[in-house]
């Protein structure tokens, strides 16, 4: 069933008229008629506001419309940077990734950063390296400054090593670079597994993104993002915090409040204000 049409069914079933429900929870009567239409979706505190009159779960009217303004965008072209990988494919790659993770280690929870290193290793064989002087190592001459960390596969090697996974942690001047952090390196690791479980072999959807013989894979904060950074940026932020445990997080807490559990959230998941941030744009979820 349709998100609106649920809203609707649920208003007749409580013998309220469009109005009526529009002044009972503080709507603008056109802005529910279009919600009712499919014409608009409403924000995270209106979707709190209709739960709780209506009687449905927050977590169940969440993902109907996070699934369904996915699913809008997808048919405007609006999400074709990544043509050939959908979002749901994304989720349930970076998803059975984690699973695939958790069971050789015997528990169901992520213990990072103590975990980071050893998830590419267990599930692809990958290496990881930590080195202040990438830059100078991996591509002498490189004339973009901004280089934060490699995938070295398919027989390229960095300092001895191939399959392996390398994290700046120094800009090409000598200063402390964003990769210092601890939570940064991690969505850096993963952003790259993520290029190695996506795009390292041609798989069912025939492509391959890699180069496989001229040079490394290198990702600069200074690019413009492309399908393939996108993806592996996806998969990152949905292998630290999967749909079901943010929304699960955010049903716990009155959308009024939410705000102020950002921090905590952060720690929960291990990630950035900005990786939180872009997880919860991703998802659709907007809050106050």
């Amino acid at each position: 069933m349709r998100f609106g049409m649920m809203v609707k069914q649920r208003r007749e079933q409580a013998g309220l008229s469009l109005r009526a429900l529009a002044e009972q929870i503080g709507f603008d009567y056109t802005y529910l008629s279009l919600i009712e239409n499919g014409h608009r979706y409403p924000g995270g505190r209106y979707v709190y506001s209709l739960a709780s009159f209506l009687g449905v779960p927050v977590k169940t009217m969440l993902t109907m419309v996070a699934d369904e303004k996915a699913e809008a965008r997808l048919s405007k072209g609006e999400l074709q940077p990544v043509p050939y990988l959908s979002t749901e494919i994304l989720e349930s790659r970076a998803l059975a990734t984690r699973e695939r993770f958790l069971e050789t280690v015997h528990r169901d929870t992520l213990d990072l950063p103590r975990d980071r290193d050893r998830i590419p290793f267990r599930v692809a064989g990958l290496t990881v390296i930590y080195d202040d002087q990438l830059l100078m190592h991996a591509n002498p001459g490189i004339e973009d400054r901004s280089i934060y960390a490699g995938l070295f596969i398919n027989g390229h090697r960095y300092r001895g090593t191939t399959n392996a996974i390398v994290v700046a942690t120094q800009s090409v001047h000598g200063c402390e670079s964003d990769a210092a952090s601890e939570k940064t390196k991690t969505f850096q690791v993963l952003h790259e597994l993520g290029h190695y479980i996506l795009h390292a072999s041609v798989g069912e959807e025939g492509v391959c993104v890699l180069p496989r013989e001229d040079k490394p894979t290198y990702c600069s904060s200074g690019d413009r993002v492309s399908p393939a950074e996108f993806q592996a940026n996806y998969f990152a932020s949905a292998f630290l915090m999967p749909k079901e445990l943010i929304l699960d997080e955010i049903t716990r807490h009155d959308f009024v409040f939410f705000n102020r559990e950002k921090a905590r959230l952060c720690e929960r998941f291990f990630v950035s204000p900005q990786s939180l941030r872009y997880r919860l744009r991703a998802l659709d979820i907007r809050i106050i």
